[in-house]
């Protein structure tokens, strides 16, 4: 019974983050007037690691692009310095998708130096589920 709803208790909140990466990109695709896209009405989406980046281009589909900053597993984001053509693809993006927590810092940085994009990191969010999911715990035991 424990191990079960251990499981659920990861697996709910990667569901609930997906859910709010999705609900992101669909208000930036329906707020034109703060995109500064240059493609018409396509999206542009920056992400710092290819898994993120990947779970964006399910949710985006054909209305935008995707860019994962770091493809490769071999490289380290605690380690990873940003070039100038980094800091152009975050300036230039509509939706910013950081990890946050101290692994990609430099990621987060960058996106709060884009005042127009909508920013999504991750571990923010995750630590609200969390907190979120220990209360209803409490609750559930009154």
């Amino acid at each position: 019974m424990r191990t079960q709803r251990n499981s659920w208790a990861l697996l709910i909140p990667a569901m609930i983050v997906l859910i709010l990466i999705g609900v992101v990109i669909v208000k930036g695709l329906q707020s034109s007037t703060n995109m500064h896209a240059t493609h018409g009405n396509r999206i542009k989406i920056v992400t710092s690691v290819n898994t993120y980046g990947e779970m964006a281009k399910v949710v985006v589909g054909n209305k935008g692009s995707v860019t994962s900053v770091l493809t490769k597993a071999t490289i380290d984001p605690h380690d990873f310095e940003p070039t100038a053509t980094t800091a152009r693809l975050y300036q230039q993006a509509d939706v910013i998708i950081s990890n946050g927590g101290g692994y990609d810092a430099w990621s987060t940085k960058l996106a709060q130096a884009n005042e127009q994009a909508k920013a999504i990191n991750v571990g923010q969010l995750y630590a609200c589920l969390l907190y979120t999911s220990d209360a209803a715990d409490e609750l559930d035991g009154v």
